[in-house]
């Protein structure tokens, strides 16, 4: 069975760092979220998919399933598909974590999408 562990340390080394810390992020903006691996990417839930960390060649893809419901307040979210949408998360330079954590902390708050 996949751990995310083991799809972090699968990664390149010089990614592993970034993916790291937006897990970090992730599990201490709602302890109680349920960490697994689906789709071969680690995925945060709590009765409903919420996140997901899907590493892509160049930067990161932190996918927010309901996305589109918090697009309109956060400005950082990309993508037009109807409720999954990312925040692009480059491996290394600059990175706004201040920015992201209120994206996580709001999506990790919202109830379910009616």
């Amino acid at each position: 069975m996949q751990t995310v562990e083991s799809v972090i340390a699968a990664l390149p080394y010089k990614h592993q760092t970034a993916v790291q810390t937006l897990r970090s992020m992730i599990l201490k903006a709602d302890p109680g979220l349920v960490e697994s691996v689906k789709w071969g990417t680690p995925v945060y839930s709590r009765g409903r998919n919420l996140i997901s960390i899907a590493p892509q060649p160049e930067h990161i893809n932190l996918q927010f399933w309901e996305g589109a419901t918090l697009a309109s307040r956060h400005p950082c979210i990309e993508g037009d598909g109807p409720t999954m949408r990312h925040v692009r998360v480059p491996y290394e330079g600059k990175t706004d974590y201040d920015k992201i954590a209120v994206v996580i902390q709001d999506a990790v708050r919202r109830p379910a999408s009616a």
